[in-house]
């Protein structure tokens, strides 16, 4: 991740959303995928978009939630134990 300085590998694709916002006229395709990464060397390369980087875990996520996240959630795809192809 370029504005993080993370190294990241192994991308794999696990699942879409497709949110329609009516009230914000908005149509939204949101792609999650699950990477192999090294934070040894993480860094904030873009401090006028981003004040800090915070990890959470999946079971203590920061509310409100963005909704394709809610989406995920309801799905009960657990992101720490997929088979690899």
């Amino acid at each position: 991740m370029e504005v993080a300085g993370i190294k990241i590998k192994n991308i794999r694709f696990i699942i879409a959303t497709n949110d329609i916002r009516i009230d914000e006229n908005k149509h939204c395709i949101t792609i999650f995928i699950v990477v192999g990464h090294d934070f040894s060397d993480a860094k904030l390369i873009g401090p006028e978009k981003f004040e800090t980087w915070l990890r959470f875990g999946w079971n203590n996520l920061p509310k409100p939630l963005f909704l394709p996240t809610k989406k995920l959630l309801k799905q009960r795809i657990n992101l720490f134990n997929l088979q690899k192809h």
